[in-house]
């Protein structure tokens, strides 16, 4: 699992076995909805690892979380898995409900 996603399971209170199951997922998903966001979070991580306490790195932290992991993608992004059948309903319906405790009625990151 990425040091990022790590994050945002901690982030949402996801279970050590509710962010095992996601990243299984994640990494075996083959639709693109996916499959490019896992890339994204990735490619994130490798760029932003060496430098996280940079005030840089802070910021970048934020966009981050405001455009590749805004609420709105997660959700489609577990929603993408559900239907690659990669978690089961259950599964994804439970990480959408931990994580969207954290969501403002705005529809943004508390």
């Amino acid at each position: 699992m990425t040091p990022v996603c790590r994050m945002l399971a901690g982030y949402w209170g996801l279970s050590e076995a509710q962010a095992k199951t996601w990243w299984h997922a994640l990494s075996k998903a083959k639709w693109s909805v996916a499959r490019q966001w896992r890339q994204q979070v990735v490619l994130f991580d490798q760029g932003i690892a060496p430098a996280l306490a940079t005030p840089q790195a802070v910021d970048a932290v934020a966009r981050f979380l405001d455009t590749t992991a805004s609420p709105a993608r997660v959700v489609a992004v577990l929603e993408a898995l559900a239907q690659e059948r990669l978690l089961s309903r259950r599964d994804s319906t439970g990480i959408e409900e931990k994580m969207l405790m954290q969501v403002t009625s705005e529809g943004r990151w508390k």
